[in-house]
């Protein structure tokens, strides 16, 4: 398995990974593919794969190495059309951010897709979809650069089932 991973990793020219599942005793193979990359240290934006994106709304400001942007509110960067998340795939969300206050704000997403927020509680929430998770509150630093990566590695559990109908008991015993 970690020979395949490096090797896929060579090939692919993209990060690769064994998991080790303990509990299920299984291990498995992991590779990412990059869909897109931007540093957003500049006005031009240069994005990997070709894909540059467009800062609106915000200024350059010294940033944790080099520059960064700063959005006081309302502002983005459009990244261009990024190919759609199936549930087959797995996909991982990073950022580099730094917050002033508790203002709510996405720190990154694509539409109702995916993306990583911020809540006034100083909550992370990541979503894919309907499937929602999040930190405990006050997790957020303030005036302080912070990474977050999101990753999912497994497919997007099934929806649940119509519930079955109830079989009601007339015993009292029965609870």
């Amino acid at each position: 398995a970690v020979r395949y991973a490096r090797g896929s990793a060579i090939t692919e020219r993209s990060p690769s990974y064994v998991v080790v599942d303990s509990e299920d005793r299984t291990i498995s193979h992991v590779s990412k593919k990059t869909m897109g990359l931007w540093h957003l240290e500049d006005t031009v934006t240069t994005g990997a794969l070709g894909r540059n994106g467009s800062p609106s709304g915000g200024q350059l400001v010294p940033g944790r190495v080099g520059q960064a942007y700063y959005f006081p509110a309302g502002g983005l960067v459009d990244c261009g059309p990024i190919a759609p998340f199936t549930p087959e795939q797995g996909l991982v969300l990073e950022c580099w951010a730094y917050l002033e206050d508790r203002t709510p704000m996405t720190l990154l997403a694509k539409g109702d897709d995916y993306g990583i927020q911020v809540t006034k509680e100083g909550t992370l929430e990541a979503f894919v979809g309907d499937l929602r998770l999040s930190t405990a509150p006050e997790v957020v630093p303030l005036k302080k650069w912070f990474y977050v990566e999101a990753i999912l590695t497994t497919p997007l559990p099934p929806p649940p089932a119509a519930p079955a109908s109830k079989r009601i008991s007339t015993d009292p015993t029965l609870r």
